[in-house]
């Protein structure tokens, strides 16, 4: 029955739903309103919550992000020859790693943080992690600068990785804060 549907979304709601859509299907069964004419009726009104939104707009977002260096990849590779192709492959991977540790996933706890006060404290310290990790991404840069053969122009941007490392770990940072603040 449609009674019994909602009360098992209801739980399973309990574990990983928004409030507002635990809200309402417990105002749905209080008061009857589950009936066979509207079976999906309250499937709908989850649907179009704000968690769902907040969880669709963030997957699109990520999804996106992911196909535009999949189809840049071929163009890429057209115009520039192959030993400069290289030299972006080495420098992208060493900076994605350093992105990746760049605020030590502070960033995480920004998120579940309770008190504003504190999230914007963690916000802060992800910002002087990253300011670490860049120094220690400067040191690496001038190794790879100064120990690497090759041409000057090709071993230039590995000075870059300072400057990658600290938009990627402030940037994490501050995405953390906005969706925290549910600006998507």
């Amino acid at each position: 029955s449609d009674t019994e549907t909602a009360r098992t979304i209801l739980n399973l709601l309990a574990d990983y739903g928004s409030r507002e859509s635990q809200g309402f299907l417990r105002d749905h069964l209080k008061f009857g309103r589950l009936t066979a004419s509207r079976p999906f009726g309250y499937l709908r009104q989850i649907a179009q919550s704000g968690f769902v939104r907040g969880v669709a707009v963030l997957s699109g977002g990520q999804t996106a992000a992911m196909i535009i260096p999949i189809v840049a990849a071929p163009i890429n590779g057209r115009l520039y020859p192959p030993e400069q192709y290289g030299v972006l492959g080495a420098y992208i991977a060493i900076s994605s790693v350093l992105a990746a540790v760049g605020n030590w996933q502070y960033s995480q706890g920004v998120i579940v943080e309770t008190r504003e006060k504190k999230a914007h404290a963690l916000v802060m310290l992800c910002l002087f992690t990253t300011t670490i990790t860049a120094c220690v991404s400067l040191i690496i840069g001038l190794s790879i600068f100064a120990f690497s053969s090759g041409a000057i122009e090709k071993r230039f941007w590995f000075l870059l990785l300072p400057f990658s490392t600290m938009i990627a770990g402030s940037s994490g940072a501050w995405s953390a804060m906005a969706n925290r603040r549910k600006k998507y």
